[in-house]
C-alpha cells in the first residue's frame, strides 16, 4: 500500500512539473503584455459592414467587432475609442498615423512594417453575381465582366483574374450588392458574411448567388503602423482573456449563432497541459468546481456590465440624434474633404421642395453649394476660422429662398480639425417681414417728419406773415425796419436749415460702399470741427486703433460721426474733454464717442432720435433723426449710454465686411 502511494505521488509531481513548463510560457507572455497606456486607444472600423460593424437604421454603431472591442477594454481597464468610417479611409488615417489600430484582413497580403494581432475571426471572399448568370463559374472567368471591388480591399488572388479597365471601385459592400442589382457590374468581390447580410436584408435571396469562397478563408486581425507596438499587444491579451472567460463566446453566438473554435496559441497550450494533468484534476476535483463557480460568476458579472455598457451607449447615441433632429436648425456635418457625414431631420424640412442632400454626397454637388467656397475650406480646415450670419439666396422657379447659415470647425479633444459643421435655417418669411417693417418704419418716419416739420415751419411763417400784415402801417418808422432786417431773415435762414435737413434725410439711401479705416476717418471728421474744439479749448482724444475698418459709404459714415461730434462738443464745457475709441466685435466695428458733459435725462434718451426734437437752442431736431437712418440703411446700429450729471458716450456699430442681402445680427 504503501509502495502504490509512493508512485501516485511521484505521478502527481511529475504531472504537476509537467503543467507548470506548459503554462509557464503562456503565463509569461501575458505578464509582458499587461502594458499601460497613457491616453486611449483609437481604432478605425468599417461602418458598413455587417454583421462585423455597422450603423444601424437609428444611426447607432453595432456589431461583432464593437461587442468584442467594449469586451476587451472592460477586461483590461482601458480606454478605447471606435472610430466609424469606410474601409478605405480606415487605412489611410492608420498610415497618417490618426488611427493606433484598424481591423482588416490580410487575404494573403504582406504589410510592410504593420504588425497584425492574433485572428479576430475567420471569413471569406466570394464572388457575388445575379442568379441567372451561368457564365461566370470561376475567379478566371472574372475577365469577361465589369467587376466592382471595396476601396481599401487587398484581394490579390481575385485582382490578378479581373481585367484593370473594368475595375470599378465602391466605397463598401452594399454599394457592390447595388452595382449587381443595377446592372452596373457583373460581379462584385466582398466578404460572404456582409454580402450575405445585405442580400437577406434586402429580399434579394432569389435574385444573387455566391460563387466560390470556402477556398479563401482569411483572418481579420487588429493591425497597428507601428513596428513595436504595444497596443497589439495589449488586444492579443484581451483577445485571450475574454476567450478563456467565455465572453467570447457569448458574443460570437450573439451574431452568428454558433460557438467557434478559436486558434489561439494559449488555449491550446493549456488545453495539452490539462490533458496531461488529467490526474491533478481528478484529484483537485472540488477546487476545479470551486473555480468554476466563481468563474462563472465574473463571465455573467462582465457580460452583464458589457450589456449594459453597450444599452447606455446605444441609449446615449439615441438621445444625442432626437436631439439633432429636434433643434430648429437645419445640421449638416462634413468631413476635411467636404463629404457629409451627417445631418438631421430638421434638415430635411429646410430643403422641403428645394432640393436635397445625402450623406456620402459632396457639398459643392448639392443645391445648397453656394454655402461653401474654395477659399472658406482653407479657412475652416486650415485655421479653425467660424463663419455666422452668412446669407445664401436660392431661387427656384418663381419664388426666391434666403438660408442664414452659419459654419463652425469641428474640432476633437487633442486639437486637431476632423471637419466642420453647418447649421442652416430659411429665413425666407422673416426677411419679407423685416422689409416690410422697414418699409413701415421708413413711413413712420416720413409721417412723424411731416407732422414735426408742418409745426416748426409755422413758427418762423408766422412772424414773417405778422411783419408782412403790419409793414404797410410801419414801412415809414426806423425801429420797424431794424427788426424786420434783424428778424424776418433769421427766420428765413431757419426755414432753409430745415429744408436742407428733409433734402439730406430723402437722400439716406446708401448704395456703394468700401473699406474705410475709421481712425482716419476720426482724425479728419476732428480737423473739420477744429474752430469749434479751440474755441472751447477742447481736448479731443483719438484712441481708436488704426487697423480697425469698417464697411460703408465713407461720405454718410463722416456726416454721422461729424454730428455725433458736433453733439458732445455742445455738450462739454470749456476744457473738456471728448475720447474716441474702437474695437472689433465679432462681425462689428465698434465706435465709441465719450464726453464729460452733463449727459441726458431718461425723458431725453427716451426722443433723442425723434426728428424736431433738440434740446439746443437753435437746433432742428433733425441731425440725429438722420445719422438713425444712414447708419439703419448702413446695416449698422447707433445708440447712446447717458446718466444725467455723469457724461454721455455714443455707440455707433457698423458691418466690418460687406453684407449681401442682410444684415449681422
Amino acid at each position: 500500500m504503501k509502495n502504490f502511494l509512493n508512485i501516485v505521488f511521484n505521478i502527481v509531481f511529475i504531472v504537476s512539473i509537467l503543467v507548470i513548463f506548459a503554462v509557464s510560457p503562456a503565463l509569461a507572455e501575458e505578464v509582458d503584455e499587461n502594458l499601460e497606456i497613457d491616453t486611449s486607444i483609437k481604432i478605425g472600423v468599417d461602418s458598413h459592414m455587417p454583421p462585423y460593424s455597422y450603423i444601424n437604421d437609428n444611426g447607432i454603431l453595432k456589431g461583432f467587432y464593437i461587442d468584442l472591442i467594449h469586451a476587451i477594454s472592460i477586461e483590461r481597464g482601458i480606454d478605447i475609442e471606435i472610430m466609424p468610417m469606410s474601409m478605405y479611409e480606415t487605412r489611410r488615417e492608420l498610415g497618417k498615423a490618426n488611427l493606433d489600430l484598424i481591423i482588416g484582413s490580410d487575404h494573403g497580403v504582406i504589410y510592410d512594417n504593420y504588425v497584425l494581432s492574433d485572428t479576430i475571426i475567420d471569413s471569406a471572399e466570394v464572388i457575388f453575381v445575379r442568379i441567372d448568370n451561368k457564365y461566370i463559374i470561376e475567379p478566371e472567368d472574372l475577365k469577361l465582366v465589369k467587376v466592382s471591388i471595396q476601396k481599401g480591399s487587398s484581394n490579390n488572388k481575385y485582382l490578378r483574374f479581373i481585367d484593370v479597365n473594368r475595375m470599378n471601385y465602391v466605397d463598401n459592400q452594399q454599394q457592390g450588392i447595388l452595382q449587381i442589382m443595377n446592372g452596373n457590374a457583373g460581379a462584385f468581390i466582398g466578404d460572404k458574411l456582409t454580402g450575405l447580410y445585405t442580400i437577406q436584408k434586402w429580399k434579394q435571396d432569389d435574385f444573387i448567388k455566391v460563387i466560390g469562397g470556402d477556398e479563401e478563408v482569411s483572418g481579420y486581425q487588429f493591425i497597428s503602423g507601428d513596428e513595436n507596438s504595444k497596443h497589439i499587444k495589449i488586444m492579443n491579451a484581451g483577445l485571450r482573456a475574454i476567450t478563456l472567460d467565455g465572453a467570447y463566446d457569448k458574443i460570437y453566438k450573439k451574431w452568428f449563432g454558433e460557438t467557434v473554435e478559436t486558434d489561439f496559441r494559449l488555449d491550446k497550450r493549456v488545453m495539452d497541459a490539462l490533458k496531461m494533468g488529467a490526474l491533478i484534476i481528478s484529484l483537485a476535483f472540488a477546487i476545479i468546481i470551486y473555480w468554476n463557480y466563481q468563474l462563472k460568476r465574473q463571465v455573467e458579472k462582465r457580460t452583464l456590465e458589457i450589456s449594459q455598457k453597450s444599452l447606455e451607449l446605444e441609449n446615449s447615441n439615441k438621445f444625442r440624434k432626437d436631439v439633432l433632429d429636434n433643434v430648429l436648425a437645419g445640421i449638416i456635418a462634413l468631413d476635411t474633404d467636404g463629404f457629409i457625414t451627417l445631418l438631421n431631420r430638421r434638415m430635411e424640412d429646410v430643403l422641403d421642395g428645394v432640393g436635397e442632400a445625402k450623406i456620402g454626397q459632396k457639398i459643392q454637388n448639392t443645391v445648397i453649394s453656394g454655402i461653401y467656397v474654395e477659399n472658406d475650406f482653407q479657412k475652416v480646415f486650415k485655421e479653425g476660422m467660424s463663419f455666422r450670419n452668412r446669407e445664401l439666396e436660392i431661387r427656384v422657379q418663381d419664388r426666391k429662398i434666403t438660408f442664414l447659415h452659419h459654419i463652425y470647425p469641428l474640432v476633437e479633444s487633442n486639437g486637431n480639425i476632423k471637419g466642420s459643421i453647418i447649421s442652416i435655417r430659411d429665413i425666407s418669411a422673416n426677411k419679407k417681414l423685416a422689409e416690410e417693417l422697414k418699409r413701415q418704419d421708413r413711413l413712420n418716419s416720413f409721417g412723424l417728419m411731416a407732422a414735426g416739420f408742418a409745426h416748426e415751419i409755422r413758427n418762423p411763417l408766422t412772424t414773417i406773415k405778422t411783419f408782412t400784415d403790419i409793414m404797410p402801417r410801419k414801412i415809414g418808422e426806423e425801429r420797424f425796419k431794424e427788426k424786420f432786417l434783424e428778424i424776418v431773415p433769421k427766420e428765413i435762414n431757419r426755414l432753409n436749415n430745415m429744408i436742407q435737413e428733409i433734402l439730406e434725410f430723402s437722400k439716406i439711401k446708401v448704395t456703394a460702399g468700401r473699406e474705410i479705416r475709421l481712425r482716419l476717418l476720426i482724425e479728419e471728421s476732428i480737423r473739420l470741427l477744429e474752430d469749434s474744439i479751440v474755441a472751447k479749448e477742447i481736448k479731443a482724444i483719438n484712441e481708436i486703433p488704426y487697423e480697425i475698418t469698417a464697411y460703408g459709404n465713407e461720405e454718410r459714415i463722416e456726416q454721422v460721426i461729424i454730428n455725433l461730434l458736433m453733439n458732445s462738443i455742445d455738450a462739454v464745457g470749456e476744457n473738456g474733454t471728448i475720447k474716441i475709441g474702437g474695437n472689433n466685435e465679432g462681425d462689428m466695428a465698434v465706435v465709441r464717442i465719450s464726453d464729460d458733459g452733463d449727459g441726458m435725462s431718461d425723458e431725453v434718451m427716451e426722443h433723442i432720435f425723434d426728428p424736431f426734437y433738440s434740446v439746443k437752442a437753435k437746433g432742428t431736431g433733425l441731425g440725429l433723426f438722420v445719422s438713425y437712418q444712414i447708419v439703419n440703411e448702413s446695416n449698422g446700429k447707433i445708440y447712446f449710454e447717458s446718466e444725467y450729471g455723469k457724461g454721455t458716450v455714443a455707440v455707433l456699430s457698423l458691418p466690418r465686411q460687406e453684407i449681401k442681402g442682410g444684415r449681422y445680427e
